[in-house]
């Protein structure tokens, strides 16, 4: 791998002699509005051959001039645009070294100032250079959904019965803004599932992020972007949303949205609240195979319902101090609490060769609190517009607290006689986690080689966690604290990195980015309850490669080479054991190590419409599950490991915007694979056909009226020790705009056949020995409205806010729910 990195940067070198060409001009200008000859900041101009293709471009600066450098001589077509003005095409004729257009003059585009209706213009799918972008604010059905049933309808993605996003079938990292989430597994999920669908603007999905990027997250990098500030003066949106469902019980939910910006000469500020609360119901079936002789089998059988409620704040402000100088700030926090109990009978039941010897009567209740505050200060200094040299720092702070608490009462009942056997098991598990994060990061790019251009940066993280798990049993008519159940842990971890990448274009057809990122790890683990240290120190090479080659307008072709690591979460390292129900619990472990993916891609694209991409991937070391049975009692424990080795080879195939007629679109996906898994020992494989699929239908019809209908599907899974079931499930939405656009009602059902559920078995070698079975009640009718106001005028888009720590708060997650 490092003769072929050599080879391309010695070919990019080579090649940039075809590049120093002495026919070749600098094109400038301005651009200035008609009514009252103000500049225009902002504003797109390119420069296009006769075939459409794009020669180069830039973006005016505040007073409203630019200049697009290293354009060849010859004929082409200048364009300007620029949200709220009509389009502005002319001829140009490039026959000098400068050519100087003067000043250009824009209209106000009358129809769309009065309809204010952005992103009608956008594709509900692009395909950019090195990510794909799912325009989520066009999808009529993420009207008053949450953040999860979004990211299910992303190409590609699918969310495991752990709470882990997957790309592919690979987990990733998961951004918010362009900073880490600082989440993985269950708190992850929960804290998407309290983040209301109308806040997200887009999710960028990146499977080959460039050295840029941190290098953690096995299967990539997706970052969900919410709705920002792109109007001057005063403005912002109102959204809210009532849904509701009747199964044995009423489940219901509610969820609004508050976005209110201020833009002026010198300042822009941004602030978002956003108070959720939700309802669902999953019935809870498992079955376990035990015994020495595999003669004992215990049944459980328990319905739960889940209650949510959220608060999310964020205030961001920049001050543009210059020309030059922006310095800024960006606040965010979330308060959540969550509740899931159990209601009616909950029964365990114990047979011996198919006859019961006891039943276990219980009674559960679970809480978890999420608590949250991050801040970042940021500034970007611009030394040359015109060659992109510009240089952004970022100081980040975030501080979590979590709380997970179970408090259970066990009775034993006798089979024959109903009558309730002695010692009861009475407990509560209160686990809480305190976590502190730290970063600094440095980032400089600049064009250079004309076509070319350059980036090198650094960042250095520490993390503190405190986490302390307290097992208290109620015997003799008292709480008594279990020493063997009850741990104290504490963690740090220090990460330095470096990075450079480098890209460059060759003609109009060819482009190549490589890149490489070295990351130092440094970490002290303390069970002090089990007075076990730890201590880890490693130096990683990350390379990244990109080649690109487009021949025409139409067709492109692509090949990608990415090294990624996995560090194991906190709370997959936290050896406090968590419990699901009377009989299931899962413990981290802290001497896990990281795991370590290869991924290569070969890929081609026709128009917009079709891209196809061949994926394999190689996971060492990979961070499984491993399921421990006591063959006397039945009780399970996940116990967090390193599995062993997992190698994945597939092909992906997506439809974008495909207009079947001019009032049907069509957008559609597929991914399928065949995947292995092989223990560390040689002793274990699960090898097996994985898939999964997306499509939806998009119906254009008048007077503003929009109808959408789509599902998805992910097929049987074979993953470490598990074997997970297939599952789908479909919606549907309508959606009418009114008030000149500037006001939306959206009629939103999910689950429509009532088919959402996350089934698993376990397997040692041929023989099953577990079985869950876990049908949710998800289904919801749901009433959405929104309105916006304020005028376009679009803001300057920062590379701030992004403290790329590992995505790695929260991890512990269960087999169940």
């Amino acid at each position: 791998m490092k003769k072929l990195l050599t080879m391309i940067i010695i070919m990019a070198i080579a090649s940039s002699s075809l590049f120093g060409a002495r026919n070749i001009s600098n094109i400038k200008g301005s651009i200035f509005d008609a009514a009252d000859k103000s500049s225009v900041a902002f504003a797109t101009v390119s420069i296009h051959r006769s075939d459409s293709t794009i020669v180069g471009g830039a973006t005016t600066v505040d007073d409203g001039t630019f200049t697009i450098p290293n354009i060849p001589f010859g004929e082409y077509i200048l364009k300007v645009s620029f949200i709220g003005y009509e389009d502005f095409e002319m001829p140009l004729v490039v026959d000098k070294t400068i050519v100087d257009i003067g000043s250009i003059i824009i209209k106000e585009d009358a129809q769309m100032l009065a309809s204010a209706v952005v992103s009608d213009k956008r594709a509900v799918i692009e395909q950019k250079l090195d990510k794909l972008v799912m325009n989520v604010s066009d999808v009529i059905s993420t009207q008053g959904s949450n953040a999860v049933e979004v990211l299910r309808k992303a190409p590609g993605l699918s969310v495991d019965p752990d709470g882990n996003i997957k790309l592919n079938g690979n987990t990733v990292d998961v951004w918010i803004d362009g900073r880490p989430s600082y989440l993985s597994g269950k708190e992850l999920e929960a804290m998407l599932l309290s983040t209301d669908g109308n806040t997200i603007d887009k999710i960028e999905i990146m499977a080959h992020p460039s050295a840029k990027y941190d290098a953690q997250g096995s299967g990539g990098i997706i970052n969900i972007k919410t709705k920002k500030n792109f109007f001057q003066g005063f403005n912002g949106s109102v959204a809210g949303t009532y849904g509701g469902m009747m199964f044995d019980r009423y489940l219901q939910q509610a969820n609004g949205t508050v976005n209110l910006g201020y833009r002026g000469e010198k300042t822009n500020t941004v602030f978002t609240y956003s108070p959720r609360y939700d309802q669902n119901k999953v019935n809870f079936k498992s079955r376990t195979w035990f015994g020495a002789d595999n003669d004992m089998t215990q049944t459980s059988d328990t319905d739960y319902q889940m209650e949510d409620m959220s608060h999310s704040f964020k205030l961001a402000n920049d001050f543009f101090v210059n020309k030059k100088n922006i310095v800024g700030f960006i606040v965010t926090s979330m308060l959540r609490n969550s509740n899931e109990y159990n209601y009616g009978d909950s029964y365990t039941n114990t047979y011996l060769n198919d006859e019961m010897i006891y039943r276990q009567k219980s009674d559960i209740d679970n809480k978890s609190d999420f608590s949250n505050i991050s801040a970042n200060l940021n500034y970007t200094h611009t030394f040359n517009e015109q060659k992109s040299r510009e240089m952004t720092i970022n100081a980040d702070y975030a501080y979590y607290d979590l709380f997970t608490g179970s408090r259970q009462s066990n009775i034993y009942i006798d089979p024959i006689t109903k009558a309730a056997l002695p010692a009861p098991v009475i407990f509560t598990s209160d686990g809480r986690q305190y976590i502190n994060m730290y970063s600094g990061k440095l980032d400089y790019q600049q064009m250079f080689w004309k076509s070319g251009s350059l980036e090198f940066g650094g960042k250095w993280s520490m993390t503190n966690t405190d986490n302390n798990t307290l097992r208290q049993d109620f015997k003799e008519q008292q709480w008594i604290k279990n020493e063997d159940l009850s741990s104290k842990f504490v963690y740090n971890e220090q990460i330095g990195a470096l990075y450079a990448t480098a890209a460059k274009m060759f003609g109009q057809k060819w482009v190549v980015k490589v890149g490489v990122r070295g990351e130092y790890t440094y970490s002290r683990g303390n069970w002090i309850s089990a007075d076990d240290k730890t201590a880890k120190s490693y130096f990683n090479v990350f390379p990244t490669a990109y080649v690109g080659y487009t021949p025409s307008q139409n067709w492109r072709y692509t090949l990608s080479y990415t090294m990624r690591i996995g560090r194991p979460s906190f709370s997959q390292m936290n050896p406090q054991r968590m419990y699901v129900d009377a009989n299931s619990s899962v413990q981290g472990n802290p001497g896990l190590n990281p795991q370590f993916t290869d991924q290569l891609s070969v890929g081609f694209g026709f128009k917009t419409f079709l891209n196809v991409s061949g994926v394999y991937m190689h996971t060492r070391n990979l961070i499984m599950q491993s399921p421990v049975l006591d063959d006397s009692t039945g009780e399970k424990l996940l116990y967090w490991d390193n599995f062993g080795k997992q190698d994945m080879g597939g092909l992906s195939i997506s439809l974008t915007e495909l207009p079947i007629f001019k009032w049907w679109i069509l957008n559609a996906s597929v991914f399928a694979a065949y995947n292995t898994n092989k223990d560390a020992a040689g002793t274990y494989t699960n090898n097996g056909l994985l898939a999964n699929a997306y499509g939806n239908f998009t119906f254009l019809l008048p007077k503003e009226w929009k109808i959408e209908f789509g599902g998805w599907y992910q097929s049987a899974t074979p993953w470490g020790y598990f074997k997970i079931h297939p599952q789908y499930a479909f919606f549907g939405g309508v959606k009418k705009s009114f008030f000149d656009n500037k006001a939306t009602l959206t009629i939103n059902i999910n689950d429509i056949f009532r088919t959402m559920g996350s089934n698993l078995d376990v397997y040692e070698g041929d023989k099953l020995v577990y079985s869950l079975q876990q049908p949710f009640s998800m289904q919801k009718v749901s009433v959405s409205f929104s309105y916006r106001f304020g005028k376009a005028k679009p803001a300057r888009q920062r590379n701030v806010g992004n403290l790329e720590d590992a995505s790695r708060v929260g991890g512990g997650s269960s087999i169940g729910k």
